[in-house]
């Protein structure tokens, strides 16, 4: 559900469909440096404090994941991470 829903997001790149839990993506600005714009992005989405998601390396690029491991996670919560994921993005590249 998440992959469906940032695939469809203009401005999101989901480098392949997720392997059970874990949905990598990056967002690509408009402008200014894409890294740097995903650092913040990271930073901004767990400054919220509703949900924490992580980052790897992949292909020397800055990567975030989400990664829902809890069979007990509603869809309630995971369409407020999608909110949250989007509303973020929109905001920083504003």
């Amino acid at each position: 559900m998440l992959y469906d829903a940032l695939r469809s997001t203009p401005g999101f790149d989901l480098p392949w469909p997720p392997d059970l839990t874990v949905v990598p993506f990056r967002y690509r600005p408009r402008s200014g440096d894409a890294e740097e714009f995903n650092h913040r992005l990271l930073e901004r989405i767990n400054a919220s404090k509703r949900v924490f998601l992580s980052s790897t390396m992949i292909d020397d690029r800055f990567v975030l994941r989400v990664c829902i491991v809890s069979f007990r996670t509603h869809r309630d919560r995971v369409e407020e991470a999608i909110d949250i994921i989007r509303s973020s993005a929109a905001e920083l590249d504003g």
